[in-house]
């Protein structure tokens, strides 16, 4: 390694920073992406993969893997073949998450079909359960003698989650079911500058407590604790430029976005919770910044911790420094942490080596509480603390049985000695103009027709207002209960209340 005291410089040095696209310079961005020019390459499939991205139904009766009828390689086929007069789907077996110029191309050659036969190439914004046409090419009882290239965009769907496929879709009616070629031949699918959605899950509730520990992170173990966006493609956990730690994190601006590395745990800190970490900010032009920041408000706004600017000159620091940072000001609140390398807008470096860009080792909390997460399968769950102290409650919604969205907001429950009352809302049952509203109910002593209230609201945001009108029945003494009352508006929300 270089010594500390002298100043390392990357073999050619210098590369002059590059500005971001809003400045006045209209030079290309170089960035050393491994990927090309698009940064965001999902997969590329040839057919000599197999089907290792795909999933075929119904199974074939024929190769669905075999050689380009007019070349020397392979392709991909689907067929109508004697038995099986089915539409055949050829479905990209991971779901999407495309960016506005995320793009789906290949290479199509259809063989002897009939017009009831449809080359398709289809997308669904729902879980499968209707799908949409990019392509569509019908037989005419004839046949191509070459690939044709085709590209589609998918910028229709940007943000939302999508699944692909290609349909060689029967109609009914007349089909060809011999000579050669038959069917549908493509290769060389590409798809790019789109996210692929991992580790799904299905009608899950996310209960979350706080427990007492501290933190550190020390880079081996990858990105266990840590959730850096926007996705980068460079390594986030490398080899530090000086110094005898064998990893460190490292932030840099291959693109003019800043990089967030967020601490995946939800803090309780205490009047004494520290934040320590060794930093070293090496090549940064002043329009990088490193920060450190903490957010009480789920992440609306950011405070600035630490904040360190690249210099003027543009040069590196030749070591690491240690920082101490204290919580002290958040004791209590539940307060979230990010690494910030901030860019706003003009130069900066746009190179991936470790000695360029913000290196960041040895993190350490201390003296805090953080959240540890058990999922429960029910869309309803009860929750019944380990014992008294702070308990935070946070959900995850599910949509089309199996894509989670974001977290809602953190609920923070104190637990004391005394039994905690427990209600829990049933299915609401609309009837005769009416809302049938059962409940149960534990750890609430003393039950009359006085001890709960019925709010309801045109809004789950509120305001809530008290149903005086409704009606309280017994269910089962002791355990449950039910409030009738009148439907009179298109959308309802209502809640249970005990002192």
């Amino acid at each position: 390694s270089t010594p500390a005291s002298k100043k390392r410089e990357p073999p050619g040095w210098p590369l002059p920073p590059i500005k971001s696209p809003n400045s006045a310079s209209s030079e290309p961005i170089n960035n050393g992406n491994p990927f090309g020019t698009d940064p965001h390459p999902l997969l590329i499939t040839p057919a000599e993969d197999g089907l290792t991205n795909f999933t075929l139904t119904p199974g074939p009766n024929y190769p669905s893997i075999t050689n380009e009828p007019f070349g020397d390689g392979t392709c991909f086929n689907l067929e109508h073949f004697i038995t099986n007069t089915f539409p055949q789907l050829f479905q990209l077996n991971e779901v999407l998450v495309p960016e506005t110029n995320a793009t789906v191309s290949f290479e199509s050659e259809l063989g002897f079909a009939s017009s009831n036969e449809i080359a398709r190439v289809q997308v669904s914004a729902d879980s499968g359960q209707n799908w949409k046409d990019l392509y569509t090419q019908p037989g005419n009882g004839g046949y191509e003698s070459s690939f044709t290239p085709h590209r589609l965009s998918l910028s229709a769907y940007a943000g939302m989650t999508i699944s692909l496929r290609f349909n060689f879709d029967y109609l009914g009616g007349e089909y060809e079911a011999g000579g050669w070629p038959l069917g549908w031949y493509f290769t060389d699918i590409v798809i790019t500058n789109t996210q692929a959605l991992t580790n799904q899950t299905t009608n899950n509730s996310s209960v979350t407590n706080i427990v007492s520990g501290d933190l550190a992170d020390y880079g081996l173990n990858g990105l266990v604790n840590f959730t850096i966006s926007p996705p980068p493609y460079y390594y986030v956990i490398t080899n530090p430029p000086v110094g005898s730690e064998p990893l460190c994190f490292h932030l840099t601006h291959l693109d003019p976005a800043s990089q967030l590395l967020q601490l995946n745990e939800v803090l309780l800190p205490s009047a004494n919770t520290m934040v320590s970490f060794a930093s070293q900010l090496a090549y940064a032009t002043s329009d990088e910044t490193a920060r450190v920041q903490a957010s009480t408000n789920n992440g609306t706004t950011w405070d600035d911790l630490f904040v360190e600017a690249g210099p003027a000159d543009g040069s590196s620091e030749t070591n690491f420094s240690p920082q101490n940072l204290s919580l002290a000001q958040y004791a209590g609140e539940l307060t979230l942490l990010r690494f910030n390398f901030a860019f706003t807008g003009g130069s900066y470096y746009p190179q991936s080596d470790n000695y360029i860009g913000w290196n960041i080792e040895d993190i350490l909390i201390t003296n805090l509480q953080q959240q540890a997460i058990s999922i429960i399968d029910t869309t309803n769950f009860t929750f019944t603390p380990v014992g008294t102290g702070t308990f935070v409650l946070q959900a995850q919604p599910v949509i089309f049985g199996q894509f989670p969205l974001s977290f809602g907001p953190i609920t923070k429950v104190a637990v004391g000695s005394n039994a905690t009352p427990i209600i829990l809302m049933s299915t609401p049952v609309l009837t005769n103009g009416e809302v049938l509203l059962n409940f149960s109910a534990t750890g609430v002593p003393n039950i009359t027709a006085t001890t709960f209230q019925l709010l309801q609201a045109n809004a789950l945001t509120g305001p809530w207002i008290t149903n005086t009108a409704a009606a309280f029945t017994t269910n089962v003494t002791g355990s449950s209960y039910l409030f009738t009352a009148t439907n009179n508006a298109s959308t309802q929300f209502y809640r249970v209340l005990t002192e």
